[in-house]
């Protein structure tokens, strides 16, 4: 799984290699902590393993179920920027697993001392653009918004999306 995320983040991986790597980590992954999991399913993203390549017989939508029935009750292991990442990444990947973002959202309510305002800004974008809704996480964030000065401009940009959604590629 390591070897994994090094080469997706370093970009010299080729496909023969890649294919090899995700057969093993499909293999390991019932014993992969949720933190692994999380770089597994970042890092496939990152090369580009879309829901309907199929690898070593292994199409890409399998691989993502059995790693999101993994990392869904290790949510809480995860630091907020792999949460962030997390959610960019399933979001790039047009995955809306409703299920996973309800995980997610009651984790972020669990402990929202953990997650600064730019973390919900993130998190909120990406579930914006796969059509989830978490009103009580926008909630948090509307509580927050004294804090909205100590964000990015990045993250400022896209706090708009939040509350007006993109919706079939129109605003």
């Amino acid at each position: 799984a390591k070897s994994l995320k090094i080469l997706a983040y370093l970009h010299t991986t080729n496909q023969r290699t890649f294919s090899s790597l995700i057969r093993l980590t499909s293999s390991t992954l019932p014993f992969l902590r949720a933190p692994m999991v999380a770089d597994v399913i970042i890092a496939a993203v990152a090369v580009d393993y879309r829901k309907d390549k199929i690898l070593h017989h292994l199409l890409g939508a399998e691989f993502y179920g059995r790693c999101m029935d993994q990392l869904a009750p290790g949510l809480h292991l995860l630091p907020a920027k792999k949460l962030c990442d997390l959610t960019a990444s399933l979001a790039h990947l047009d995955t809306p697993d409703h299920e996973l973002f309800s995980y997610l959202s009651a984790h972020v309510l669990d402990s929202p001392g953990k997650f600064h305002v730019e973390h919900l800004v993130s998190i909120l974008r990406d579930f914006a653009k796969m059509g989830h809704d978490a009103p009580t996480v926008v909630e948090l964030l509307v509580s927050r918004a004294h804090q909205l000065h100590l964000c990015t401009p990045s993250a400022l940009a896209a706090a708009p999306s939040i509350f007006i959604p993109e919706r079939n590629g129109s605003v």
